[in-house]
Formats: C-alpha cells, sequence, structure tokens
C-alpha cells in the first residue's frame, strides 16, 4: 500500500511544468509533507522513493551527487552538468541550488522544523542517485556565449593640422620677440622713465609741501590756549557754590527773624491780656457802690499803673514795628546784594561760554581748512600728474570756505595732459601747423616753389629758437618755452601763428590750454586756503 502511494506521488513529481519549482518527493502539490506508514522502515521508505533502482546507480553523464536528507529528486548544477554552457553564469546553479534548499527544508504540519526524520539518517548512510531534468540541460545549453569586441583607434589628418599650425604660430612670436622692434616691448622705455620720475618727484615735493603744512595747522591747534576758559569756569563755578552757601545762611537768618517776630506776638498778646484785665478791673471799680468805693488816693495809684502800663505797652509796639521794619530792610538790602551778583555772575558766565564756543569754532574752522589745504595739495599733485582728481576735489566743493573754479571741475573726471605728453605731440602738432601755415602764405609762387614743396614734404622745421615773425620762428620759440616748462609763454607765442596754423594744432592747444589753466587754477584756490 506504501509503495502504490509512493509510485502515485512520484508519477505526479514528473507531470509537473517546467516552469514550477523543484519539489521533493515526499511533498504534494498543496504543500502537505506525505509521512511513511507505520511499520514500514526507513530503509524500506527510501527503497520506494527510489523506484526499482539498486542503491547506487551510476549516471551515464557522470553525475554523483548525494542528495540531502529528504530529498528524493535533486537537479544537477551547471557546474556538475557536462552538458551545461561553460560561460553561463553562476546565477542559474544558485537558484536551482536555493529551491532545492526550499524543499529540502519543508515540514509536515504534525512534525517540527528541528525533528530528525528516519529518511535523513538513512540518507546519510546511503547514496541516491539524482535525476536530472531535461528541460534545464536544453536551456543551459541554449545560452549563447558572450564575445568581447576590441576597437582600434587610428590617428587623422586634423591632428597633423593643428600641430602645424601650432608649429607656425610659435615660430612667428620667436621672430617678434628676436627682431630689431622686441615685440611686445618698445625702446621707449626711456622717455617713459623720463616721465614717470618726473612724476614721482613732483608727487614727493607735493607730499613735502602737504607735511609742512599739516605740522602748521597743528602747531596753529596746539597753539590755542583753552587754559583761562577752564580756568574762569572753575572760578565761576566756586563763586556759584559760594552764592548758594550765603543763600542758604540768609534763609536761616529768615527762620530766626521770624521765630522773633513770633516771639514778640506772643509777648503782645500776653500785654492785651493784661490790659484786658485791667480794664475789666477799673470798669469793674467805677461801677461798685459809692458806700464801698475806695479812697481817692486807691484810685489815683490805680491810674497811676494804668497809664505806666498803656506807656511800656506803646513802647514796646514801637520796639516791634522798628524791629520789623530793621530787619525787613536789612533782608531786602541782602536779597539786592544777591540779585546783582548773581546777574554779575550769570554775566560772566555768559562771556566766558561765549569765548569758549567761539575758541571751539575757530578751532573746528581750521581743522577744516587744514582738510581743505590737504585737499587742494592732493588735487594740485593729481593736475600736475595728469591723473584724475575728481576724488581730491569732493571735499573742496562741498565747503563753504571756497568756491571750486570751472577749468577744475570740468577736467576732474578725465584729468589734464601731462607736460610729457605735450612735449612729445608738440613736433607733430607743429610740423602740421607749419604745413597750414606755409600753403596759406603761397611758397610755391614763383622761385620759392621747389623749396616749399621739399619743405613740406619732409616737414622740415626749426629746432632752435630763433628771432622773426614767420611761423618756423613762432613754432621755434614757442617749443623752446615748452621745454623749459613756461606752458603760459608757449600759448603766448602760438597765439601769433596765422589763423591757418593756429587750426591747424588746435587740439594740441586746446590740451595745454586745459593744463595751464587747471594749474591756475589749483594756485589761487591753494592761496586763497593759506590767506584764511
Amino acid at each position: 500500500m506504501a509503495k502504490s502511494d509512493k509510485s502515485k506521488e512520484r508519477a505526479e513529481a514528473d507531470e509537473t511544468p517546467s516552469g514550477a519549482d523543484d519539489t521533493t518527493a515526499g511533498t504534494t502539490e498543496a504543500g502537505e509533507r506525505i509521512e511513511p506508514e507505520a511499520g514500514a522502515s526507513p530503509v524500506d521508505a527510501e527503497g520506494d522513493s527510489s523506484g526499482d533502482a539498486p542503491g547506487r546507480i551510476d549516471d551515464p553523464l557522470g553525475d554523483d551527487t548525494t542528495p540531502r536528507a529528504g530529498d528524493h529528486s535533486v537537479n544537477p548544477t551547471p557546474a556538475d552538468d557536462p552538458l551545461a554552457d561553460p560561460d553561463a553564469t553562476p546565477a542559474a546553479a544558485s537558484a536551482e541550488t536555493a529551491s532545492t534548499d526550499e524543499a529540502s527544508t519543508s515540514y509536515g504540519p504534525d512534525m517540527p522544523a528541528d525533528a530528525e526524520t528516519p529518511a535523513a539518517d538513512s540518507a546519510d548512510d546511503r547514496d541516491v542517485p539524482p535525476r536530472s531534468d531535461p528541460q534545464t540541460r536544453a536551456s543551459a545549453a541554449a545560452a549563447p556565449a558572450v564575445q568581447e569586441r576590441v576597437i582600434e583607434r587610428r590617428g587623422g589628418f586634423l591632428p597633423m593640422v593643428l600641430g602645424g599650425v601650432v608649429a607656425a604660430a610659435a615660430g612667428f612670436g620667436l621672430s617678434q620677440y628676436l627682431g630689431p622692434n622686441g615685440w611686445p616691448f618698445s625702446n621707449d622705455g626711456a622717455a617713459f622713465e623720463q616721465e614717470t620720475r618726473a612724476a614721482l618727484e613732483q608727487t614727493q615735493s607735493g607730499v613735502e609741501a602737504l607735511s609742512g603744512r599739516i605740522e602748521g595747522v597743528e602747531t596753529g591747534l596746539s597753539g590755542i590756549d583753552l587754559g583761562s576758559v577752564e580756568t574762569a569756569i572753575a572760578d565761576l563755578t566756586d563763586r556759584t557754590a559760594a552764592l548758594g552757601t550765603d543763600l542758604a545762611g540768609l534763609s536761616d537768618r529768615v527762620g530766626a527773624l521770624s521765630s522773633d517776630l513770633e516771639a514778640l506776638r506772643g509777648d503782645l498778646g500776653s500785654v492785651a491780656d493784661g490790659t484786658g484785665t485791667l480794664a475789666e478791673r477799673v470798669t469793674a471799680l467805677e461801677k461798685a457802690p459809692m458806700e464801698g468805693a475806695v479812697s481817692p488816693e486807691t484810685v489815683a495809684a490805680y491810674e497811676r499803673e494804668l497809664a505806666a502800663l498803656q506807656e511800656t505797652l506803646s513802647s514796646q509796639r514801637d520796639t516791634l514795628d522798628q524791629a520789623v521794619a530793621d530787619q525787613r530792610a536789612a533782608m531786602d538790602e541782602a536779597f539786592a546784594a544777591q540779585r546783582e551778583e548773581i546777574a554779575t555772575q550769570r554775566q560772566d558766565l555768559e562771556t566766558m561760554v561765549e569765548a569758549a564756543n567761539a575758541s571751539q569754532a575757530e578751532a573746528e574752522r581750521q581743522a577744516q581748512l587744514a582738510t581743505l589745504r590737504a585737499a587742494a595739495a592732493d588735487l594740485t599733485t593729481a593736475v600736475r600728474t595728469g591723473e584724475p582728481f575728481a576724488a581730491a576735489l569732493e571735499p573742496l566743493s562741498g565747503a563753504d570756505a571756497v568756491s571750486v573754479p570751472e577749468a577744475l571741475s570740468a577736467v576732474a573726471a578725465e584729468g589734464v595732459a601731462t607736460q610729457a605728453e605735450l612735449v612729445d605731440t608738440y613736433p607733430e602738432a607743429a610740423r602740421d601747423a607749419l604745413a597750414a601755415a606755409r600753403v596759406a602764405a603761397g611758397d610755391e609762387a614763383g622761385g620759392n616753389r621747389l623749396a616749399g614743396f621739399v619743405a613740406r614734404q619732409l616737414g622740415a622745421r626749426s629746432v632752435t629758437p630763433r628771432e622773426g615773425d614767420g611761423a618756423d620762428a613762432v613754432l621755434s620759440r614757442a617749443e623752446a618755452a615748452l621745454r623749459s616748462g613756461d606752458l603760459q609763454g608757449t600759448l603766448s607765442e602760438l597765439s601769433a601763428l596765422p589763423q591757418s596754423a593756429q587750426e591747424a594744432m588746435a587740439g594740441w592747444t586746446a590740451r595745454a590750454q586745459a593744463r595751464a589753466d587747471a594749474l591756475a587754477a589749483a594756485d589761487d584756490l591753494v592761496r586763497e586756503l593759506n590767506n584764511q
């Protein structure tokens, strides 16, 4: 009975589709494990699961695999299968091994996971031949081998062209560098060095002048003596404290006088009470019956006593009034003196405060003048070196002490031409002016035609100053004045040129005039600040 059931289960396992996972022979389609019947030995159960085969069967393909405990069908791995593709990856083998392990570790519902079955004990002593899956062998054999392609890189025509271009550029740069012009450098380094040296000397002189002016301003500020003002303020403070002490003493005296007045009022009240009592007694005596009347001597004595009392009262009243009047007069006099002294001290204090304010204002003005003078010195240096001076002109533009001339504000952003630039560009401008003057004078007429043509073509002119009213003589004297640093003299000489010559060198003249005007305006500005 047990053998027939095992045969059926194996037949059902062989009919399972190839896409399903491999299962053990001891497990049904519902996932339940079939246990051997009671009384069946482990050897009989194992023999039934292998069918009619002997205990050890040699696989015709050379497989020799020992199954795990409880396994009745084990698929061979790609490493054990001689027909499998040698290039196949181990993924298929690992998948088959995992499915086999899952099938081997499944337990029945009534058996615990850690229980040892008789089949497992018998599997350790016997070797059961495995069954190979034909579909698995076919799929493994059908997998194609992966071939590696090697691509060779070859050079082209473009790198050769680029190499030639780079070599040509390098040769051209080397020839230019070794040539007479020294490209990219020029040969006018001496003029640039001379101009730079002149600018540095002018800057150094401007810095020295500015240092002297700043030292003068500091000396002037240190010469302002505020010690007298501070002493007067301290004296006034002491006098004010003494005045407060006197006022406190006067207040004490007024309090004592008030106490004396209260005491006098009390005495007057007592006298008034005594007088009233005496008057009542006199009235009672007058109304007494004549038979009980006193003697005339007694009445006379009472009258004398009353008269003396009235005289005493009148004298005390006069004394009190005089004392009050004296005290009031003394208080008025003291208050008047104190008021006068307070007014005097207030006037002195106001005078000292005004003097201190004036000193402070003067110190601030001197400090502002020092700042403006420093800015003017920077401006003069910038004008001489040809640099823009808008930043140096800004403090002067916002100050009330001076007014900035138009000659400075118009060229502050760009600056003016330097002396060296005017000297370098003068020869070309002079040749243009001389050519225009010769054309206007008609030098080509008569026998001077050939000489005038040659002079215009060669640009010949006099480079040493000479006398005369001709354009060449005027230009030679103007150049001599320019090279000596007399820019105003140069402009004065050029004003004697003919109109055509002046128009020809109008650009150079405008730049020279802008520099001359800026220098003159800067000097006037410095002079105005120094006079304040």
